[in-house]
């Protein structure tokens, strides 16, 4: 550059040029989303107006998916690329305004809100459903139960399953397909696995679907998906479409979560102790592979209190056995009333009296029943295992529970 210094040319000065506009990379797009996350998040603190919280989050969802856009716009024509970008990040700040959706009560606007998400270009993931069963079914317990009944809404939670359904064989397909893709479809799908190929997501998504059934009154439906997720005997090679291993499926909130929802279901009382006992038939069985894996067991505390409230439906005269062979076998509690051949005790039993929840229920379980010597035995192996967990004895509904054993046994032995 040249510029003209007393009546005389120089070339050795250099002016630095400012660029009309700053250089825009990807990461800007990332951010815009995430803080549109963030304010939305903001919304639904300030507001406690469910109705009023929605109607902001959505208008700000729509304002600022609209600045995404233009922000896009800009950094194709910096880049000089022809490839259309897409919101996949922004999947989160949608999630969140369909949940606000559901919780106005307004689920035809959440439905509304997925299709137009899909038509934005933004792929529901796994967190989308489970967000969206679960919401759903938490209000189908109260004001919208009836209309989740409509052929409408029929014909809409079956396309939501149909796309979780697609969703789990994508997951399971990913990494065969990704060796025959294009790098632009390579790093798009590379995103997609971030957001939403998480198979405890999809394990999730698929235990909320099971339970939005079970609250409609459909169970068979909800027992045929956990059949079709856990078989009796697993292989890939029986399934025609590619599908995640068992193992994603077969776990304790799995089995906890459909328990609690057949002990939930209006039905008759010997078709729920039919579906109780199939479930825990089949529970069983993965603990069995699990313990000869060398895995502890697939339970815990809350599964404990499931079992207990499930088993004792519909057979009164043999759930204090049931219960017995449960709590021997899996707790390690020594019942004197079942004989060495009714219970095999596991080595290493990781469920322990540590939650005074389960300690009472069991104990009241056994006092309702008025099986006092097994409500003693239970009392003395927490005291056994005070070190593992919490001492009975500071537990006053527990010791009220255990004084009032030992004064019936002592009162019978007279």
């Amino acid at each position: 550059m040249q510029r003209r210094r007393g009546g005389t040319f120089r070339t050795d000065i250099r002016v630095e040029r400012k660029p009309k506009t700053a250089v825009l990379h990807h990461d800007a797009l990332r951010q815009h989303m995430f803080a549109t996350s963030q304010h939305i998040s903001n919304i639904v603190q300030e507001e406690s107006d469910a109705v009023t919280r929605f109607k902001k989050a959505e208008r700000l969802l729509m304002e600022r998916m609209a600045e995404w856009r233009t922000l896009a716009r800009r950094i194709r024509f910096q880049q000089k690329s022809r490839t259309a970008l897409t919101p996949q990040h922004g999947a989160a700040a949608w999630n969140h305004v369909i949940l606000l959706a559901i919780r106005a009560a307004s689920p035809t606007a959440s439905w509304h809100l997925f299709c137009d998400m899909k038509r934005q270009g933004i792929r529901p993931t796994a967190r989308t459903f489970a967000g969206f069963f679960h919401a759903l079914s938490e209000q189908a317990r109260t004001n919208l139960h009836d209309t989740l009944r409509l052929p409408s809404w029929s014909e809409r939670l079956t396309k939501l399953h149909d796309g979780l359904e697609q969703l789990h064989q994508d997951a399971a397909a990913h990494t065969s397909m990704q060796d025959a893709l294009s790098p632009h479809q390579v790093a798009q799908r590379r995103v997609l696995h971030e957001l939403e190929k998480d198979p405890a997501s999809i394990a999730t998504a698929f235990r909320h679907y099971m339970t939005l059934l079970c609250c409609l009154g459909r169970y068979e439906e909800a027992m045929q998906v956990f059949h079709r997720l856990c078989p009796d005997t697993f292989a890939a090679a029986q399934h025609d479409e590619p599908r995640l291993p068992r193992k994603h499926f077969a776990t304790v909130p799995m089995y906890t979560s459909l328990l609690r929802d057949i002990g939930l279901c209006r039905m008759p009382m010997l078709k729920k102790q039919e579906m109780v006992r199939e479930i825990w038939r089949r529970w069983q069985d993965d603990m069995a592979m699990a313990l000869r894996r060398g895995a502890p067991p697939l339970l815990d505390e809350t599964a404990v209190k499931t079992l207990v409230w499930t088993l004792r439906m519909g057979k009164p005269r043999t759930c204090v056995q049931d219960i017995c062979r449960l709590l021997g076998t899996y707790m390690g509690v020594p019942f004197r009333c079942l004989a060495d051949a009714e219970v095999h005790p596991v080595s290493k039993p990781n469920v322990h009296w540590s939650d005074t929840a389960l300690l009472v229920d069991v104990l009241s379980f056994f006092d309702q029943q008025g099986a006092y010597e097994q409500l003693i035995d239970c009392y003395t192996h927490a005291q056994k295992e005070t070190a593992q967990g919490l001492d009975p004895a500071q537990v006053p509904k527990a010791a009220a529970l255990f004084k009032k054993a030992r004064a019936h046994t002592s009162h019978a032995s007279m």
